[in-house]
Protein backbone atom coordinates (compact mmCIF):
# COMPACT_ATOMS: atom_id res chain seq x y z
CA UNK A 1 0.00 0.00 0.00
CA UNK A 2 3.23 2.02 0.88
CA UNK A 3 4.29 1.77 -2.52
CA UNK A 4 0.42 2.28 -4.41
CA UNK A 5 0.82 5.62 -2.50
CA UNK A 6 4.15 6.70 -4.83
CA UNK A 7 2.90 5.46 -7.55
CA UNK A 8 -1.12 7.05 -7.57
CA UNK A 9 -1.81 8.55 -4.91
CA UNK A 10 -0.44 10.72 -2.47
CA UNK A 11 2.23 11.34 0.68
CA UNK A 12 2.35 14.13 3.06
CA UNK A 13 5.22 14.88 4.60
CA UNK A 14 4.03 16.04 8.19
CA UNK A 15 5.89 19.24 10.04
CA UNK A 16 7.85 16.90 12.08
CA UNK A 17 9.61 15.24 9.35
CA UNK A 18 10.17 18.11 7.25
CA UNK A 19 12.02 19.37 10.54
CA UNK A 20 13.72 16.31 10.52
CA UNK A 21 14.85 16.04 7.17
CA UNK A 22 16.53 19.40 7.49
CA UNK A 23 18.25 19.03 10.64
CA UNK A 24 20.34 15.52 8.96
CA UNK A 25 20.25 17.29 5.67
CA UNK A 26 17.81 15.37 3.91
CA UNK A 27 16.19 15.46 0.57
CA UNK A 28 12.89 14.43 -1.04
CA UNK A 29 14.97 11.38 -2.70
CA UNK A 30 15.92 10.30 -0.22
CA UNK A 31 12.77 10.12 1.60
CA UNK A 32 11.44 8.75 -1.59
CA UNK A 33 14.20 5.71 -2.34
CA UNK A 34 13.21 4.58 1.32
CA UNK A 35 9.77 3.88 0.89
CA UNK A 36 9.76 2.94 -2.83
CA UNK A 37 12.95 -0.01 -1.85
CA UNK A 38 12.89 0.26 2.06
CA UNK A 39 11.67 -2.86 4.15
CA UNK A 40 9.35 -3.01 7.39
CA UNK A 41 10.82 -5.42 9.82
CA UNK A 42 8.05 -5.50 12.52
CA UNK A 43 4.39 -5.21 12.61
CA UNK A 44 2.70 -1.71 12.64
CA UNK A 45 1.82 0.04 15.94
CA UNK A 46 -1.16 1.70 16.52
CA UNK A 47 -0.59 5.04 17.95
CA UNK A 48 -2.70 5.58 20.75
CA UNK A 49 -3.76 9.42 19.93
CA UNK A 50 -4.89 9.36 16.46
CA UNK A 51 -5.24 5.30 16.45
CA UNK A 52 -3.49 5.30 12.67
CA UNK A 53 -0.99 2.43 11.95
CA UNK A 54 2.55 3.25 12.38
CA UNK A 55 4.54 1.72 9.93
CA UNK A 56 9.00 1.97 9.96
CA UNK A 57 10.58 1.62 6.88
CA UNK A 58 14.13 1.57 6.95
CA UNK A 59 16.68 1.49 3.87
CA UNK A 60 20.04 2.76 2.88
CA UNK A 61 20.42 6.50 1.32
CA UNK A 62 22.50 6.99 -1.57
CA UNK A 63 25.46 8.74 1.04
CA UNK A 64 25.28 5.32 3.04
CA UNK A 65 23.49 6.29 6.24
CA UNK A 66 20.46 3.45 7.09
CA UNK A 67 17.59 5.72 7.32
CA UNK A 68 14.27 5.23 9.29
CA UNK A 69 10.66 6.33 8.05
CA UNK A 70 7.56 6.63 10.47
CA UNK A 71 4.81 6.38 8.09
CA UNK A 72 0.81 5.91 8.03
CA UNK A 73 -1.64 5.58 5.99
CA UNK A 74 -4.65 7.49 5.79
CA UNK A 75 -6.52 5.95 2.89
CA UNK A 76 -5.34 3.52 0.24
CA UNK A 77 -4.16 6.55 -1.55
CA UNK A 78 -3.11 8.84 0.68
CA UNK A 79 0.63 7.94 3.10
CA UNK A 80 1.41 10.73 5.67
CA UNK A 81 5.43 10.70 6.82
CA UNK A 82 5.36 11.46 10.60
CA UNK A 83 9.50 11.82 11.04
CA UNK A 84 12.51 10.44 9.63
CA UNK A 85 15.53 9.67 10.90
CA UNK A 86 19.04 7.95 10.78
CA UNK A 87 19.74 4.80 12.63
CA UNK A 88 23.10 4.37 11.61
CA UNK A 89 26.18 6.26 9.46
Amino acid sequence: MVRQCLDSGEIVIGPHAQKAMMDDELDIEDLYKVLKAGVIHDEPEQDIRTSDWKYRIEGKINRGDLLAVIFCLRSTKRGFVITVFIVKR
